[in-house]
Formats: C-alpha cells, structure tokens, sequence
C-alpha cells in the first residue's frame, strides 16, 4: 500500500528510497506449547522466523524493484522488533528527511490495546510523517 502511493508522488530525481520492514514476531508465543520439548519449541521457532523473514524480504524486493524502475536508489533494511520502535531506530539511523507508513486502522479494543503505530511515529519522529491509507473500494 504504501509503495503504491510513494511511487506516485513527484519526488526529487536524488531521493534515496528507505524500506523498512518490521518483524514483529507473535511465533514465539506459539511455540511455547507445554508437550514440546525445548529443543522443538526452539527449532519450531526458528523455521518459523526464517519464513517470516524470507516473506518480509521478498515484499521488499518488489517495492525496491518498483521505485528503481523510476529511478530511485533504495535502501532496505528488516528488523525484528516492534513496529513504531523499529521505524523510529531506522529514522534515527538514516535521519530521512520525510517517514511515509501505512496505517491499518485497528478499530475498538484492538486499537486500545496494541496501539497506533502511525499514532507513536507521528508523535515522536524527529521529521515529518506521512502516514498512506487504502483507497476505499466502491461498494463498501
């Protein structure tokens, strides 16, 4: 969603492109399982981080394959970690000049409970934040 709308903005010739993907993993929590041992819990574990990773970098690739058809140089970076903390180490690390996320919209008391990531980059980002929605489909 938000390389869609990124790649449809006029940005400057130079622009370097920053992608950052969060991992952050709830696997851990379900391989705790009481009638596994720990030696499978961690192998469980760790295949199914590596999936996750591989996913999440596969999702980049096509991102990085979209904005360098148009010219851009990119960076991509994943990290295990929460969502609006990894975004704000990665906005420190690479001081950009704009952060652009996506913003799901949990509503009612997963809001409340997990909440917004949008909300906590846009509150404590040392730079602008854009934050892109889903276009609405027609009909819904």
């Amino acid at each position: 969603m938000v390389t869609e709308f990124l790649i449809d903005l006029p940005l400057p010739r130079q622009s370097q492109v920053i992608l950052v993907t969060a991992l952050q993993s709830h696997v851990a929590a379900l391989v705790k399982m009481p009638t596994l041992d720990l030696e499978t819990n961690q192998e469980l574990l760790a295949s199914l981080q590596a999936a996750e990773e591989r996913q999440a970098r596969g999702i980049i690739a096509k991102s990085e394959e979209q904005f360098h058809k148009k010219g851009y140089k990119t960076v991509s970076e994943v990290i295990r970690g929460g969502a609006a903390e990894s975004i704000l180490k990665a906005a420190k690390d690479y001081n950009p000049d704009i952060i652009v996320l996506g913003s799901r919209s949990l509503t009612g008391i997963e809001s409340l409970l997990l909440g917004s990531v949008a909300e906590r980059v846009a509150r404590y980002a040392d730079c602008s934040v854009l934050i892109a929605r889903a276009r609405k489909k027609m009909g819904r």
